[in-house]
């Protein structure tokens, strides 16, 4: 998979829109109102899975999608979500809490 994805938040919301190599939207996620704190967002399995942190309702989750658009799986993050890195070969995330807890989400278990 050869797609480009980008995370914005601001105060009209959060967006993540997921592109083609020449700058086509292939589709996108929004979420009508702001983060309190910036996330970010992986893509990952080759390409293949897009991965990115929400706070909808003042609640944390990790989302993922396959390339296309369709949704794979939520994981809810208690206790706020400061970051979270993908394991090399895409089937772990480490995830670590805005009150600094550490959890681990085995990608296999989810699908």
């Amino acid at each position: 998979g050869n797609a480009c994805a980008v995370l914005a938040n601001g105060p009209e919301g959060q967006r993540l829109s997921v592109y083609t190599p020449k700058g086509k939207e292939l589709w996108r996620y929004n979420v009508k109102t702001g983060a309190r704190s910036p996330s970010s967002l992986v893509v990952a399995d080759h390409g293949q899975v897009v991965i990115a942190g929400f706070e909808e309702r003042g609640k944390w989750s990790l989302r993922a999608w396959d390339i296309k658009g369709k949704p794979l799986w939520i994981a809810p993050v208690e206790g706020g979500l400061a970051d979270f890195k993908v394991s090399w070969n895409g089937k772990r995330i480490a995830v670590i809490t805005k009150d600094g807890r550490i959890a681990f989400f085995d990608l296999a278990v989810k699908k």
